[in-house]
């Protein structure tokens, strides 16, 4: 995927049917980079730090 790809919507990717682009929509996600960038909330845990050195 280019950076000019980014911009497509999402309903153009590949394996992304017309029910799948309207769940996405609803979370607010309309093109690939939304897609890229989107962090699911349940995945954050900002509860718990991790040292980088070991």
């Amino acid at each position: 995927m280019t950076l000019s790809n980014l911009d497509r919507p999402v309903q153009f990717l590949k394996g992304v049917g017309p029910k799948r682009a309207d769940a996405l929509a609803r979370m607010g996600i309309g093109t690939a980079r939304d897609l890229v960038y989107h962090i699911p909330r349940r995945y954050d845990d900002a509860s718990t730090i991790t040292p980088m050195l070991t």
